[in-house]
């Protein structure tokens, strides 16, 4: 049995396609990816839901020989949940804003993107 013959068109979208499968799409897509968006926003904003953020934990899993501590507070290991919520520095900073539009701070960074 042969191989099928080549065909005389080729689609760069087509190629583009089978070499980049389409990933599922995840619960935050439209809090991030919606009309309107300042891109410099939406990229630092897609970079922290993708979770790869350049924090110390993500540092010193790469193999880098950084101090863990979170630069804000100095109480605990850096990581984004700690430097957006759980920091005592981020908390007081969420708590101002929250107070003034009678919000509660949020206390996950997931529930942040839901």
């Amino acid at each position: 049995m042969g191989e099928a013959p080549p065909s005389s068109s080729f689609s760069t979208a087509k190629t583009w396609l089978t070499i980049h499968q389409p990933n599922p799409p995840v619960f935050w897509h439209e809090q991030i990816w919606f009309k309107g968006r300042i891109p410099k926003h939406t990229f630092i904003s897609w970079i922290l839901a993708r979770n790869r953020m350049s924090t110390r934990d993500s540092l010193r899993s790469w193999g880098m020989n950084v101090p863990s501590d979170c630069l804000l507070c100095a109480g605990s290991e850096e990581s984004r949940q700690h430097l957006f919520f759980d920091c005592a520095y981020s908390f007081e900073v969420w708590s101002f804003f929250c107070s003034r539009l009678h919000l509660s701070p949020l206390t996950l960074f997931e529930e942040c993107l839901s």
